[in-house]
């Protein structure tokens, strides 16, 4: 089978024809998880050695106390405030990034405008730069400031949106602090400007469906740049988890069942219809070992 994306990794291996014929070049996660309903430039990997050579030493610090298998790499369109399609990649905690390549599908589907999503790596991992840029980013190694605390960020769990225009402030000792010092003059939240982000934002609402708290909401500080974490699940969530998860057992083995009957008949399948086939996946997981899962829509899955 043929999984079409556009990035390459090392060594030549492209992800545009890709197939089991190549040794799978994995630095961190042990699959590619391929969406063939999505825009094929929407995609997640584990940090390959490619990526890991980018960010060592800089968002990944020689301190980092966060393991790289724990961190996914997400490739991504947007669109820029000049409406303009642009590429973007962001590094995010593997826990959190199916959730946030959907969040920023629908983005990108809704022309919501991101000015820039790049590796923070590429302003040295300074964060100051970072959203002077108005970049929007997420893994960062770093503490929280004014404290000795790893942030969120420094566990790849929260994710910043056009930075410069919702700046993160807070009183330390009488003084506002305000970062980036350039956003001081969007404090005002009353105020009316481009790309910012309040209760009846897209963006608000997108990660709010998807379990996160909006630091906008703090009382101690403000994050208006959605600097957006976990939120835990409740008791409700992890049961109606608990009950998909035997659904989902259910549902494979009758989906199974009906390969297996599918089987039997001669002629059945005389030719492969790949939009047929797209209409039913909603993912393929690509392992390391050269395996695939194919998840279907409704979430049954079957190997090969």
């Amino acid at each position: 089978m043929t999984i079409h994306r556009t990035q390459k990794y090392q060594d030549g291996v492209g992800l545009t024809d890709y197939d089991s014929t190549h040794d799978y070049p994995v630095g961190g996660l042990d699959f590619i998880r391929v969406y063939p309903n999505l825009d094929s430039s929407f995609w997640i990997s584990g940090i390959t050695d490619e990526i890991f050579a980018r960010i060592d030493g800089k968002s990944f610090k020689k301190d980092c106390t966060l393991p790289r298998e724990d961190l996914c790499y997400l490739h991504v369109l947007h669109v820029d405030l000049n409406g303009e399609v642009q590429e973007g990649e962001m590094i995010v905690n593997y826990h959190i990034a199916e959730d946030v390549l959907e969040i920023f599908r629908q983005l990108y589907a809704a022309g919501y405008p991101i000015e820039r999503i790049r590796l923070v790596d590429e302003y040295d991992a300074d964060d100051e730069l970072s959203m002077e840029d108005n970049n929007s980013s997420s893994f960062n190694f770093r503490f929280i400031s004014y404290t000795t605390r790893v942030s969120k960020h420094g566990l790849g769990l929260a994710v910043d949106i056009n930075t410069l225009y919702n700046p993160y402030t807070k009183v330390v000792d009488g003084v506002r602090i305000v970062e980036p010092v350039t956003g001081e003059p969007y404090l005002d939240r009353e105020a009316d400007f481009p790309c910012k982000i309040d209760h009846g934002d897209l963006c608000y609402r997108l990660f709010i469906e998807h379990g996160f708290e909006w630091s906008g909401d703090w009382e101690d500080r403000k994050d208006y740049d959605a600097a957006i974490s976990r939120c835990e699940a409740t008791k409700a969530e992890r049961d109606q988890a608990a009950a998909d998860i035997r659904q989902r057992g259910i549902s494979r083995r009758e989906f199974e069942r009906f390969i297996d009957e599918l089987e039997k008949l001669p002629d059945a399948v005389s030719e492969f219809d790949e939009a047929l086939w797209g209409s039913l996946v909603e993912y393929v997981t690509v392992s390391k070992d050269r395996t695939m899962v194919f998840t279907m829509i409704g979430e049954m899955e079957t190997s090969a």
